[in-house]
């Protein structure tokens, strides 16, 4: 092979890869997102109730109610000025329930069960997480709130 064939072929070598990474780097970054909105599921109701030292909690699924695997309720104690209702949430405890123990209505989507917090405070923040039978697929969350445990 002659000198001039074989710069075109170096030339093409490169060139090929450089085209080659160029059209595998465009695009969107990061990792993906699903994009099946059928199979999501939100909390569309949810309420916290002291019943002695226990909490009942309640609330509605809305979307496809089939795909709850479980329903969590986190907890924050609330002591002192330094756990403020602002402050991020960083839950301290939690209580998992399955779709039987959260007596959720395949129907309806409502659900219903107690949770004894653990933890001890005049109050605590609280939300629910719900998890999807599809693990790719985004937790359902509420917005914290507060209950007072004490009056």
């Amino acid at each position: 092979m002659n000198t001039a064939a074989k710069r075109f072929s170096f030339y093409a070598v490169v060139l090929l890869c450089v085209f080659s990474a160029l059209a595998f780097a465009c695009g969107k970054r990061g990792a993906p997102k699903p994009r099946v909105t059928k199979d999501l599921f939100a909390f569309s109701e949810s309420s916290v109730a002291v019943s002695g030292t226990c909490l009942a909690v309640q609330g509605r699924v809305n979307g496809t109610i089939s795909n709850v695997e479980q329903i969590t309720i986190e907890l924050a104690p609330i002591r002192g000025p330094e756990d403020c209702p602002g402050c991020p949430f960083n839950p301290a405890e939690a209580g998992d329930y399955t779709v039987t123990s959260a007596n959720l209505d395949p129907d309806t989507g409502s659900f219903y069960f107690s949770y004894c917090p653990v933890i001890q405070a005049p109050s605590h923040r609280w939300r629910l997480v719900g998890r999807n039978l599809y693990p790719g697929l985004p937790f359902a969350l509420t917005n914290p709130r507060v209950v007072v445990m004490t009056p």
